[in-house]
C-alpha cells in the first residue's frame, strides 16, 4: 500500500542542515497496523508527514497504492489526500464552530459527496466510534477523548484505505487513550485499513503488528 524508496528529507534552519531522514526504505502492506516509535527528533513525524504527502522528500520518493508521488502535480497530491489517506493529530484539528456532524461531514463535501449520501455516512461513522447520540455538540462541549473520537470519524469519512495517526493518544489521560488504542484496532480489523500511528505510547507499540523504530532519521528496528 506504502513504498519508501531511498527516502530523504533535510531541512535548512538558517546555516545549519538538519538530516530528518536518510535513506529510508520501507514497505507497508494493505491492512498493516504499524506504530513508529523513537525518540523525540528521530524523524517519526516526518516520515509520517512524508507518507501523507503534507510534506516533499529531498530526495527519494513515496509510492502510494501503485502511484509514484515524486511524479504528481499539487493537484493530483490533493486529490490522493482527499481519498486515499485520513488523517488523526494529536490536538483533535476539529472547526469550534462546526458540530460533530460537520465536522465529519465536511470532507464529504469537499470531495462531492451528495447530501442524503453524507447524511447516511455521517450518521454510520457516528455510531462506529460510539457518538450516534453526540452529532449536534460543538467540540467545546466534547471530553478529550470524545473530540478524538470525532476526529477518527472524520479521517474515515471518504473511506480513505490509509488512516495516519501522530501521537493520537498523546493528549488523553491513560484510560481514554488504551480506549482510542482499542477504536483503532477495531478500525484496522474491521474495515481492512491500513494504519500507521507515531507513538510513544507503549499500549500502541503493543498491540501494533510492527514497529517501526527510528533514531537520528535511520531504521534501526522493524519488529514483528
Amino acid at each position: 500500500m506504502i513504498e519508501a524508496i531511498k527516502l530523504s528529507k533535510t531541512y535548512n534552519l538558517g546555516e545549519t542542515r538538519v538530516h530528518a531522514l536518510k535513506e529510508v526504505n520501507r514497505s507497508i502492506a494493505r491492512g498493516e497496523f504499524v506504530a513508529i516509535t523513537g525518540p523525540s527528533g528521530s524523524g517519526k513525524s516526518t516520515l509520517l508527514h512524508l507518507f501523507g504527502c503534507i510534506e516533499q522528500p529531498t530526495t527519494g520518493s513515496v509510492v502510494i497504492d501503485g502511484q509514484d508521488t515524486s511524479k504528481m502535480s499539487q493537484r493530483a497530491l490533493t486529490k490522493l489526500r482527499l481519498h486515499k489517506i485520513g488523517f488523526v493529530f494529536q490536538h483533535f484539528y476539529l472547526l469550534p464552530t462546526l458540530t460533530a456532524y460537520e465536522n465529519i461531514e465536511l470532507p464529504m463535501k469537499e470531495a462531492g459527496m451528495r447530501r442524503n449520501e453524507r447524511r447516511d455516512r455521517v450518521s454510520e461513522l457516528l455510531s462506529a466510534v460510539g457518538l450516534i447520540d453526540r452529532g449536534r455538540h460543538r467540540p467545546n462541549q466534547l471530553s478529550g477523548g470524545e473530540q478524538q473520537r470525532v476526529a477518527i470519524a472524520r479521517a474515515l469519512a471518504n473511506d480513505p484505505p490509509i488512516i495516519l495517526a501522530d501521537e493520537p493518544t498523546g493528549e488523553l489521560d491513560t484510560s481514554t487513550g488504551s480506549d482510542i488504542v482499542d477504536l483503532l484496532t477495531g478500525i484496522n480489523q474491521k474495515y481492512d485499513k491500513t494504519i500507521i500511528v507515531v507513538s510513544h505510547d507503549p499500549e500502541i507499540a503493543r498491540r501494533a503488528e510492527r514497529i517501526i523504530e527510528l533514531r537520528d532519521g535511520k531504521i534501526v528496528n522493524a519488529l514483528y
